[in-house]
């Protein structure tokens, strides 16, 4: 894979758990000869860059990996990595997804 971007510019971005740092490495596992080290990154991917549902900053860096390793020959699981980014291109931002708890802090935290 492709990682363009460095280390500290992952550890700026956040996903679900918080820094996005161990992002970088989890692409790069997807591509993996073995099976279950790309289930495994696939099943933490979806756990924090698509935590239920919901999209994170470190999801729109991340897509173009995954949509470079879509496009390769070599991708050694195309079909995982199709329903990853169809997942996140029907994904929804944190802030809509949490926007009336994020209104309702605020208001709190006003008085």
């Amino acid at each position: 894979m492709n990682n363009s971007y460095t280390d500290k510019e992952w550890s700026e971005l956040t996903h679900a758990y918080g820094s996005a740092e161990d992002v970088p490495a989890l692409l790069a596992q997807l591509n993996a000869a073995d099976k279950q080290t790309r289930e495994d990154a696939f099943s933490e991917l979806f756990g924090n860059i698509w935590h239920q549902g919901t999209v994170y900053p470190a999801t729109v860096k991340a897509l173009s990996e995954l949509i470079t390793l879509l496009k390769s020959p070599d991708c050694k699981d195309r079909d995982s990595v199709t329903i990853l980014v169809a997942s996140i291109a029907d994904g929804e931002g944190y802030y809509h997804v949490h926007s009336r708890l994020i209104h309702y802090e605020r208001a709190t935290n006003a008085h």
